[in-house]
């Protein structure tokens, strides 16, 4: 047999699809168009009450598209891939369709599959993947033509019912209504097996509009509710906070799980499990929130639930306390670990202005960051060991970073800090009290460690020669001549973008300071300078 052309497939397809539907055209007419080249869509079935086709019986419309593919994995996997993002957003602005995907292999041998695009399916189906195009799952369109007429019906019903794209919570409605033109009501588990890949809406009628409450499906019920304005829940003192109940309950369990969205940010999760589980209990998870303020009081909502097992929900008391695991001290203590581990990365985090918490779950960086929470958390070694004016400098490698902290007494700070780099007077422990003023260039301290400076907060000549000027009384200690001599070493060996000239302004700004010794020496290397100037 010759090979089919995409064009011979696409008619095949088109053409295997109205034969399906003929065989329910006492209840249905369909209108395809051929080589049809309008954007998304491909015709319309119209469903009427009655085998007389008139306006007053008519039912519904169903928007169609129809795809036909010689893909091997449709008809293994029961998925089809090529509606990508935009085609299917475009779908649910028009109101969503039904698809249908024909898998052909020659007219004799070929297999009809179908999915209802509703507005709400297609928003699940994009919050459920980030694939460009999303693997959509098929059901196989049945055999037997009053279950052929059961599915359009039901689209018809769906397609024009959910004009919202996700699911509500309705107060008091007015009724709450589950289509079931494909369930049979004698035999539930076996409407439940042919749902396979399809979701049935149950619906709340309100005010004479349909609103969707929940999904039915093969694995069973998924009931969510949305937020509303006046749900809260609190934690003891701490509160209110935002929450959301979902439910889900499968064929095999007595009663649904019950899960809880609230905390700061909607990043944690309680769930109540049900009795038809091995046992009830209550789990909870933290997922890791937007900052560490934040994160900090979900674990703390999460030890309260552990020691106390009541939440007050819009008012009212819910006791969880019965389906709790009791805790021993190790967990509780645990639970403390991690507080305490997050109130120090919080507050070196806010000193050091680096945010430590952004990298919290970085495996590669734990060494470093817990080197550098022991530096500055040492406090009852500075308390007895450090006087009012002295300092401890120290640098560490943070990923590709280096970080310079100065300790004092009772204070820290990062050297590096852009913030610090013109705060030539640093204080101690006190701020406000004078006497405990301690005095440090950090350009000097990262050259004492034999770093570059250039390397952290770029040069800035003026800022380091305020220091040395304001220090001549101190200039004769060979120390400070010494950190002169690296300064300028530094100015010649990474400064790029200044001219020879103006190494030489600078370095003799400097070497004026010292007129008033009698050493009136050029403190730099001769050499060092030869290999400059021939650089």
């Amino acid at each position: 047999m010759a090979r089919l052309d995409q064009k011979s497939i696409e008619q095949l397809g088109i053409n295997k699809a109205e034969d399906a539907l003929w065989n329910v055209r006492d209840w249905a007419d369909s209108f395809f168009s051929e080589n049809d080249k309008t954007p998304l869509l491909d015709g319309n079935i119209l469903i009427y009450s009655s085998k007389k086709h008139s306006n007053a019986n008519l039912i519904g419309s169903i928007r169609c598209q129809i795809k036909s593919t010689t893909a091997k994995n449709v008809k293994k996997n029961r998925k089809y891939y090529q509606l990508n993002r935009d085609y299917l957003t475009g779908i649910q602005k028009l109101g969503g369709a039904l698809l249908f995907v024909v898998w052909v292999k020659d007219p004799d041998n070929y297999k009809i599959y179908y999915q209802r695009l509703t507005r709400l399916y297609i928003t699940t189906l994009l919050e459920n993947s980030s694939a460009q195009r999303p693997a959509i799952p098929l059901t196989g369109f049945p055999v037997d033509t009053n279950n052929r007429l059961d599915v359009l019906r039901q689209a018809a019903f769906d397609l024009n019912a959910t004009v919202e794209n996700k699911l509500v919570e309705i107060e008091r409605p007015d009724k709450v209504i589950l289509p079931t033109y494909m369930l049979d009501p004698k035999n539930f588990k076996a409407s439940m097996d042919n749902l396979e890949n399809q979701n049935l809406t149950i619906y709340a009628e309100k005010d004479g509009s349909l609103h969707p409450l929940a999904l039915v499906n093969n694995e069973g019920i998924e009931l969510v509710k949305t937020e509303l304005d006046d749900n809260k829940v609190k934690f003891g003192d701490m509160g209110p906070f935002n929450v959301r109940r979902y439910s889900s309950q499968r064929k095999k369990d007595k009663e649904p799980l019950i899960h809880f969205i609230t905390g700061v940010s909607d990043k944690l999760t309680i769930t109540v499990h049900n009795p038809s589980q091995k046992k009830n209990k209550v789990t909870m998870t933290v997922n890791k929130a937007n900052n560490i303020s934040d994160q900090l009081t979900n674990i703390k909502i999460m030890k309260y639930l552990v020691t106390n097992g009541k939440i007050n929900l819009n008012g009212n008391t819910i006791d969880l306390s019965k389906n709790m695991i009791p805790l021993g001290n190790d967990k509780i203590k645990e639970i403390d670990g991690w507080l305490n581990e997050l109130s120090a990365i919080q507050e070196v985090s806010h000193k050091l202005n680096i945010n430590f918490y952004r990298d919290y779950e970085n495996g590669q960086l734990v060494n470093q960051l817990n080197t550098l929470l022991n530096f500055v958390n040492d406090r009852e070694q500075l308390s007895t060991q450090l006087s009012e004016r002295e300092i401890v400098p120290g640098i560490f490698n943070y990923g590709d970073k280096l970080i310079g902290i100065i300790k004092t007494r009772d204070n820290y700070w990062n050297f590096f800090d852009k913030e610090l780099v013109n705060r030539i007077q640093i204080f101690g422990a006190s701020r406000s009290n004078k006497d405990q003023v301690v005095e440090i260039n950090p350009y000097l301290i990262a050259e004492q460690y034999q770093n570059s400076i250039t390397k952290y907060i770029g040069y800035n000549f003026d800022v380091v020669f305020r220091w040395f000027n304001s220090h001549i009384d101190i200039f004769e200690k060979e120390v400070v001549r010494n950190q002169a001599t690296f300064f300028c070493e530094d100015l010649m060996m990474n400064s790029n973008n200044s001219t020879v000239n103006g190494y030489w302004a600078r370095i003799s700004k400097l070497q004026s300071i010292m007129g008033h010794l009698d050493d009136d020496r050029l403190f730099l290397d001769h050499m060092l300078v030869q290999r400059k100037l021939v650089k």
